[in-house]
């Protein structure tokens, strides 16, 4: 049954100070002065309207009991250890005095924090807490993965600014997908590859890895505004400006990870129209290569032709 109280221990509120007077946090409780009894120095705690609470060792964290009897909506801080995170041995005695893991995570207690406290990230997993969850809480996809979740599961899910569709297993890097709509809330545009009967050196490799050194190519080498590498390279999205035009082959990961050629949940979750696309891997003086999302062949045009893009960001 899930616990109707709220712990203390809240890395993201932010006490000011802890001398003679009482601070507010953000609305949520009010903390006063330290003191101390029978020797020990104690965290006093006070209800809003200024009565005595309770007073918490401020080194060991309180019992299951102490805190079901403030019957109030108390919040503490990290400062009853007087640290920036919670350390390991408070989070194994929260655990030893009864709160489960999603108790601590209902109590807002950083992911982060539960794992340098010995919890393993299977055992978050389990306790409710979603791929999302861990990814928002500061764990990276490598992290997650080498931690037992399949891959399949992190495709699709939101970071660094986008959807990940590409993870090396092996380096930890990967790539995200620009999400639906990042266009001004707008579907995918349609452009022009550009430079039709103009050769662009560099601008010519296929495999994954290669797309950002493709469309920094594609800029050099091309001064025609406005057209597919151009507006990628130049986007600023979720506060990331180092998006560029997929080459031909991460556009296929594209397609089969988070497009239509997925399965299941992640079938089309980017949202990708049912077009063509370009990619920013070069074919000719006059032709570029693209991808047809409706099902997946890739093929050519001429770079003067409008196809539709998305860009895509590293990790």
């Amino acid at each position: 049954m899930k616990k109707s109280v709220v712990i203390a221990f809240v890395l993201s509120l932010t006490i000011i100070s802890l001398d003679a007077q009482t601070v507010e946090v953000i609305g949520k409780l009010k903390v006063s002065e330290m003191d101390t009894l029978n020797g020990e120095t104690m965290l006093v705690v006070k209800k809003a309207d200024g009565t005595l609470a309770t007073r918490m060792s401020s080194s060991l964290p309180p019992a299951p009991d102490t805190i079901r009897s403030l019957q109030s909506d108390l919040l503490l801080t990290s400062a009853l250890c007087n640290c920036t995170s919670l350390p390991p041995a408070m989070i194994q005695s929260l655990l030893d005095n009864g709160y489960s893991i999603q108790d601590l995570n209902n109590f807002e207690v950083p992911i982060l924090d539960l794992l340098g406290g010995g919890v393993t990230i299977q055992e978050l997993l389990d306790a409710g807490i979603t791929i999302q969850q861990l990814l928002d809480g500061g764990l990276t996809p490598i992290a997650l993965f080498n931690g037992g979740v399949a891959l399949n599961s992190l495709y699709g899910k939101t970071y660094g600014g986008g959807l990940i569709f590409y993870l090396n297993t092996t380096s930890g890097a990967g790539l995200v997908t620009a999400p639906p709509l990042w266009y001004g809330n707008n579907p995918d545009p349609s452009v022009p590859y550009g430079c039709f009967f103009s050769d662009i050196p560099g601008a010519d490799g296929t495999a994954i890895g290669t797309g950002a050194q493709n469309t920094i190519d594609i800029e050099a080498g091309c001064a025609t505004s406005g057209i597919a590498a151009d507006i990628c390279a130049n986007l600023v999205l979720n506060g990331f400006n180092d998006w560029f035009l997929p080459s031909k082959d991460e556009l296929n990961q594209m397609y089969l990870k988070v497009g239509q050629g997925a399965t299941g949940p992640n079938q089309n979750i980017a949202g990708f129209s049912n077009n063509i696309y370009w990619s920013s891997s070069e074919l000719s003086l006059f032709e570029a290569r693209l991808q047809v999302l409706t099902n997946g062949i890739q093929g050519s045009n001429d770079k003067d032709y409008y196809n539709l893009i998305r860009p895509i960001r590293g990790f």
